[in-house]
C-alpha cells in the first residue's frame, strides 16, 4: 500500500467519552500537557469490536477497545500532546501494534486483518478525522478435485513466501511465511494470506515427505487479473483437478494444465 495509508481494523467496549472544556492553550505552546479531545467518525461503523491504539511519542501507548451500536458513528478521544499516530484495527488480538505492525508467527496463516492507520495533529481544543478500516488479507479456498478414476490423495499444501508481516501503515513487510494445510473432509483448503509485494507466492503440493510439484501462485493470481494493490483486498477461489496424468488448475476464467504423473 502508498504512503498514504497511513490513514486505516474485534469483542469491544462502547466507549463514549463526554469531556468538560480543557483548559486553554495556544497553538503557539508545546501542548504536551494540554488535553485535545478527538472525535474519530467511522464511514461504516464496524459490526464488531475495534481496538484504537493511540501513541502521541510518550513511553505509554493508549489502547482504547470500541465497539459501536446503533446508530453510533463517532468516538470521542482524550489525548495530551502535539500530535498522535494512530491505528484501527479489527480483530483486537491479532497482535498489531501502532508502532512496529504485524509480525505473522512462523507457520501460520495471515490473521483477518482490517485497518486504518494515520496521523492526527493535537493543535486545537477538538479535533476530529474519519476512520475507514480496509480489508488487509485474501481468503483463498482451493477446492480439490480427483478425476479420472483417481481415489482421495494423501497430499498436503504448502503455501511459501516472502511476505511475513504488515508494517503500521499497512505496507507488505518483507519476512518468511510458510504454512502447511492439509484438505479438510469435503477436500477443500483455506488460508488466509497476507497483502503481497509482488507475485512470488509459491504453493508445493507434498505427499507429507516429499514435494510432488511447485506452482507458482503468485503469478497464477496475477495473471487472473488478482490486484494486491487493491485498497480492499478481495477473497478468491481456486480448484485443483488431479488426473492420472495431470493436475489442472483454474482460477474463475484462467485455466492451466500440467503434466504430472500421479503414483497411487
Amino acid at each position: 500500500m502508498s504512503s498514504d495509508k497511513w490513514r486505516t481494523a474485534v469483542p469491544v467496549l462502547v466507549a463514549v467519552l463526554l469531556f468538560s472544556t480543557p483548559p486553554g492553550c495556544s497553538v503557539k505552546e508545546d501542548r504536551n500537557f494540554c488535553p485535545c479531545a478527538l472525535r474519530l467518525y467511522f464511514r461504516d461503523p464496524p459490526r464488531a469490536a475495534v481496538l484504537v491504539a493511540s501513541d502521541t511519542g510518550s513511553d505509554v501507548i493508549r489502547r482504547d477497545t470500541v465497539f459501536l451500536e446503533g446508530r453510533d458513528t463517532a468516538v470521542w478521544l482524550r489525548l495530551e500532546g502535539n500530535h498522535a499516530d494512530l491505528a484501527v484495527f479489527q480483530p483486537i488480538d491479532c497482535g498489531f501494534s501502532v508502532r512496529e505492525g504485524l509480525r505473522i508467527p512462523t507457520g501460520e496463516a495471515a490473521p483477518p486483518l482490517w485497518l486504518d492507520a494515520f496521523s492526527v495533529p493535537l493543535t486545537e481544543e477538538e479535533v476530529a478525522d474519519t476512520v475507514c478500516l480496509h480489508k488487509e488479507y485474501c481468503f483463498l479456498e482451493i477446492r480439490i478435485m480427483e478425476s479420472g478414476g483417481v481415489p482421495a490423495y494423501p497430499f498436503r499444501l504448502c503455501f511459501r513466501g516472502n511476505v511475513g508481516g504488515v508494517s503500521r501503515t499497512g505496507d507488505p513487510v518483507e519476512g518468511a511465511f510458510e504454512v502447511v494445510r492439509e484438505p479438510d473432509a469435503d477436500g477443500t483448503v483455506r488460508i488466509c494470506l497476507p497483502r503481497q509485494r509482488d507475485a512470488s507466492l509459491l504453493l508445493d503440493i507434498t505427499d507429507g515427505e516429499n514435494r510432488v510439484r511447485t506452482f507458482a501462485l503468485g503469478e497464477y493470481l496475477e495473471q487472473s487479473g488478482y490486484d494486491w494493490a487493491a485498497l480492499d483486498l478481495a477473497d478468491q477461489s481456486m480448484t485443483l483437478d488431479f488426473s492420472r496424468t495431470a493436475i489442472r488448475l483454474e482460477i474463475g476464467s484462467w485455466k492451466r494444465t500440467y503434466a504430472c504423473e500421479v503414483v497411487i
